[in-house]
């Protein structure tokens, strides 16, 4: 009887270990394994723009990395890490390779060198940004980035934080898409911190899942990463909703419509008045221009550094946009004499938002109950051949 007890919790050690450890991954799980119990969380995944992202890099290697080798996209004096957001899991392909090679093994290139013919290879075994670029399977309750330098996981403070490795700065410095950074409302050049929907994470919207079991927003957990959701009976669940009860999925889509088209209108109006004050600022010296003019760059490029079109943290964007123009036409009034008429900007009023603290989703399920259960037949096992 001892000797079986002993064996029961032998058992349930081993099953905390594969729960609680986190390190060095060596092969690279597919994504159909998580299809055998998730698949509609699957499916919905299978149809987003993270498991179909291989084009993508195919596209940019052609078109702006001509002549370049994987060593030079990946460490050279632009470097670019391609493979460590579009499919960190495939450096575990093969048998293991490092990122270089992983972008040699998965595109085509000639003499080793990227060409404008580039096109994707081994499509078959392209990871995509599956389900274990996020989950650690030995860790699945907290947030996890797949490391494809380190190949380790690493548990983030927050599912924002997550994110923020590959649509922010987190990782990159330097990257460009700043779309975290931007919803924090900070780190624009004289213009305040902001935030038009204080409190409201990432997921608060893109994995929104809605209570009501049964439902197409429940399933799919999220894992389309829309704003909407349609139901089978051909009604939408639009996560705006959670916070706004007095709105439905029109009046969502109205608003963030026009968040965007005025975001875009000032763009372009702010596009060209900081070419044209550019344009002036040739041959001359002047270093207090020469700063207002940069600021004006940065601001602008910043701005447009967000993903979202012009709607996450809109009020900021904005300010970003309006402060780069006034910068752009001072340049342009302080050179009077060589500068262009600049471009009037369109006046439309910045809606205000009074978005109180989402309330959090109930959490689901995940592979914790899995390991749980497991023990816990293991040791009713042992038991009733005792009995």
């Amino acid at each position: 009887m001892a000797k079986r007890i002993v064996n029961g919790i032998l058992v349930a050690l081993a099953m905390l270990v594969l729960l609680t450890t986190v390190g060095s991954v060596s092969a690279a799980p597919s994504v159909l394994n998580c299809r055998n119990c998730h698949s509609s969380v699957f499916a919905r995944w299978n149809g987003s723009p993270h498991a179909n992202t291989q084009a993508d890099v195919a596209s940019e290697l052609s078109e702006e990395r001509v002549g370049q080798t994987a060593n030079d996209v990946i460490h050279g004096t632009d470097a670019e890490d391609c493979i460590a957001c579009h499919a960190p899991t495939a450096v575990l392909v093969n048998g293991g390779m490092n990122e270089s090679q992983a972008l040699s093994y998965f595109f085509t290139t000639t003499d080793g060198k990227f060409t404008k013919n580039t096109t994707a290879a081994h499509t078959a075994d392209w990871p995509n940004v599956a389900c274990t670029a996020c989950h650690d399977p030995h860790n699945p309750g907290k947030p996890s980035y797949f490391n494809s330098t380190t190949k380790k996981y690493e548990p983030m403070k927050s599912a924002s934080e997550l994110c923020g490795q590959c649509h922010g700065n987190l990782r990159f410095p330097d990257t460009d898409h700043l779309t975290y950074n931007i919803r924090s409302g900070t780190g624009g050049i004289g213009v305040p911190d902001q935030q038009t929907m204080p409190g409201v994470t990432c997921t608060d919207c893109h994995m929104y899942v809605s209570e009501v079991d049964g439902s197409n927003s429940a399933m799919f957990h999220g894992h389309s990463w829309k704003i909407t959701v349609k139901e089978a009976n051909g009604k939408n669940t639009t996560s705006c909703t959670h916070c706004h009860a007095d709105m439905d999925t029109a009046k969502a889509n109205a608003i963030i419509a026009k968040f965007k088209s005025s975001f875009q209108a000032l763009d372009a109006a702010v596009q060209k008045n900081v070419t044209a004050a550019m344009n002036a600022m040739k041959g001359v010296e002047n270093k207090a221009l020469q700063a207002k003019l940069k600021e004006a760059q940065f601001n602008l490029r910043y701005a447009e550094s967000d993903e979202s079109g012009g709607f996450h943290n809109h009020n900021y964007l904005m300010s970003l946009l309006k402060d780069a123009n006034t910068k752009a036409l001072e340049v342009i009034s302080a050179l009077k004499g060589s500068a262009p008429t600049p471009t009037a900007i369109p006046t439309t009023a910045t809606p205000k938002s009074t978005t109180p603290a989402p309330t959090p989703a109930k959490k689901q399920p995940g592979f914790e109950a899995v390991f749980a259960i497991a023990g816990m037949l293991a040791v009713a096992y042992l038991f009733r051949r005792r009995h």
